[in-house]
């Protein structure tokens, strides 16, 4: 029997032909009866081990039922039931070593060439997968960055740490990985490392788990790569804090990489955008991240190139990520101006607005606040984002995602 039908011989000799001729026919029952296969095994182990005493002789537990399979040895799910193991694949994390990656029916193992697992992450557990390409290398490579799902009512600090591995943009060498599904593949999916793995993580990855490559309609850069002209660049660089790095804009979220850890703020967990120190040739952008319940982060990202700002600003409209970007206290402001009389606010609507804004605040109830007069002048059409807990040397001036990301020349100079 070929070697990946090799998984067939714990089934019935009776049995193998029709199992052999379902899974030619429709390649996606492999996986079904690969399971089914080790479960079997599984329980003939079990089985012998506890019908045999050590004199030889049949143990009295030889009529207990076998419901489920004896527990599974870590380093027998590297080798047991791999749909595909790959030999001497870079990992940057959760460690940087060189290990073989294995793809079982229920795992993603890192291990030793033939031996323990170094980690491993259970497939229905993946809340997706980013397959990016690799910036400023001179060969093609491509990184697949592993994230964990979300446990409810745990923290961001709780959330374990994604797993990132690197394959070169080629075809493997001979040899150079195996396992019970090579034989099923599609001769292009066997053309490329990417392809390769790609076609087996979609195959067992459950169905609402999206693996995700960068895509032209989401972002794309319109800074020229100098080393690889005329080809398309997926990523903005960008800082966070001291630490350098790349910004990725997919349909699953905005990917920060790739120095550990390599994050993944997921659409539907970015509250609001606010675009700040807008300058000629660089800007900053500010995610506010929910961290569960009505916590918030802040998240900035510094030194972004101003070539870059219409590519961004598009993304965060095309997914609605401005609808929410204006404060209460911003909404005030504008609502506020939008009310003025001869430059002035009569009293009555100045107490009424200030008290609704109090309230959406604070949640408390209204404040008795008189003003005889508003002076509006030209400082505050600069203050637009001033929070009230800065100093004047601190404040800086910020912009939302609307704003066309142009200063003056005074802006300029006084930055520098």
């Amino acid at each position: 029997m070929s070697e990946p039908l090799a998984f067939l011989n714990e089934f019935p000799e009776d049995l193998r032909p029709a199992v052999e001729k379902l899974i030619i026919s429709d390649m996606t029952t492999a996986d079904i009866f690969i399971r089914l296969s080790s479960y079997i095994a599984s329980l003939k182990a079990a089985n012998s081990s506890s019908n045999t005493a050590s004199d030889g002789s049949e143990s009295s537990s030889k009529k207990r039922k076998l419901d489920t399979p004896a527990p599974t040895a870590t380093s027998n799910v590297a080798t047991s039931d791999a749909l595909l193991t790959i030999k001497d694949v870079s990992f940057t994390a959760p460690q940087r070593k060189k290990l073989a990656l294995t793809i079982t029916p229920t795992h993603l193992v890192a291990h030793v060439a033939g031996g323990n697992a170094e980690f491993t992450i259970e497939l229905n557990k993946v809340a997706s997968i980013a397959c990016l390409p690799v910036p400023d290398k001179a060969a093609r490579q491509w990184s697949f960055c592993i994230f964990p799902a979300r446990e409810e009512g745990k923290g961001d600090a709780e959330v374990r740490e994604s797993i990132v591995f690197t394959v070169p943009d080629r075809a493997p060498k001979q040899g150079a990985f195996s396992g019970s599904v090579v034989g099923f593949l599609a001769e292009s999916d066997t053309k490329g490392y990417v392809s390769l793995v790609s076609a087996v993580l979609r195959d067992a990855l459950e169905e609402a788990t999206k693996l995700v490559t960068p895509d032209a309609s989401e972002f794309v850069s319109a800074i020229p790569q100098a080393h690889r002209k005329g080809e398309k660049a997926y990523h903005v660089a960008a800082h966070r804090g001291s630490k350098d790095g790349y910004l990725f804009f997919l349909d699953t979220g905005v990917v920060f990489g790739f120095k550990r850890p390599v994050v993944l703020f997921e659409l539907d967990r970015i509250r609001r955008v606010t675009y700040t120190s807008v300058l000629q040739r660089t800007f900053n952008v500010v995610f506010t991240i929910a961290k569960g319940g009505d916590e918030e982060e802040d998240v900035e990202f510094s030194m972004l190139d101003q070539g870059d700002y219409p590519g961004v600003d598009r993304y965060i409209k095309k997914h609605d990520l401005t609808d929410a970007s204006l404060s209460a206290a911003r909404k005030a402001k504008t609502e506020l101006k939008s009310e003025l009389v001869n430059g002035e606010i009569p009293d009555k609507e100045m107490n009424r607005i200030v008290n609704e804004v109090t309230k959406s605040i604070t949640g408390n109830g209204p404040v008795a606040t008189s003003f005889d007069k508003m002076d509006l002048d030209d400082d505050d059409e600069e203050d637009d984002d001033f929070e009230g807990n800065a100093s004047d040397d601190d404040i800086a001036e910020e912009y939302d995602s609307d704003v066309s990301g142009h200063t003056s020349d005074d802006d300029e100079d006084e930055e520098e």
